[in-house]
């Protein structure tokens, strides 16, 4: 049979016209498994999710001042938090290499978040200095709520390392950060703050 033969055969894909409002109906969209209600309900199902998700992310975009952004509504929020804090101003480029935020005195942070479930964390972060920052940011989310915002320095990243026993190369620029070093500072946050460590804790506020 002729290649021509075979694609005569084979099953045409109507594009998916561009709909602004409401879930698109599964009925006006040719597609391969046309014919299959059940696997047009679970397609359905899908669609609706992401439009809820869709209206919820664009209102809180919209209200933490970053609407129209494409990039990770967690990675957007953790950086304007941060920036609070610290009294730090945005990079001059939104895709700055290395830092993402400027403190007064001209340090340069940059800005990560982690989120877990709750009980056993299936996350894990590597707090990195390579790229030359001064400060690393490390925003903490349980179960999608805000826990804590924990600000390491550069300078004294490996006696952090030493204090939470860590194991691991490269301690001097780097820290691989897990739940229990996360639980280790929450516990005994004097012993961290002495080596430069800021520590901020909201979930008190955050159960409200």
């Amino acid at each position: 049979m002729s290649p021509l033969a075979l694609l005569a055969l084979e099953p045409r894909l109507m594009p998916i016209p561009l709909i602004r409002r409401g879930i698109p109906r599964l009925k006006n969209i040719t597609m391969r498994n046309a014919g299959n209600p059940q696997c047009d309900d679970h397609i359905s199902t899908l669609l609706k999710a992401l439009h809820t998700y869709s209206e919820a992310r664009t209102l809180f975009l919209s209200q933490i001042g970053r609407g129209g952004s494409c990039r990770d509504p967690l990675a957007e929020f953790s950086e304007i938090l941060v920036g609070y804090l610290l009294r730090a101003v945005p990079a001059g480029s939104r895709v700055q290499k290395g830092y993402d935020l400027v403190k007064p005195n001209g340090r340069h942070i940059q800005v990560r978040y982690l989120a877990n479930p709750k009980g056993k964390w299936v996350n894990e972060h590597v707090v990195d200095f390579t790229s030359g920052c001064d400060e690393y940011a490390l925003v903490i989310f349980i179960a999608l709520q805000l826990q804590s915002a924990l600000v390491f320095q550069r300078e004294t990243i490996g006696e952090v390392c030493a204090l939470l026993g860590k194991r691991h190369p490269n301690q001097r620029i780097t820290l691989q950060f897990t739940q229990r070093n996360y639980e280790a500072i929450i516990k005994e946050p004097s012993r961290y703050q002495a080596l430069g460590v800021i520590i901020y804790q909201f979930s008190e506020l955050a159960a409200c």
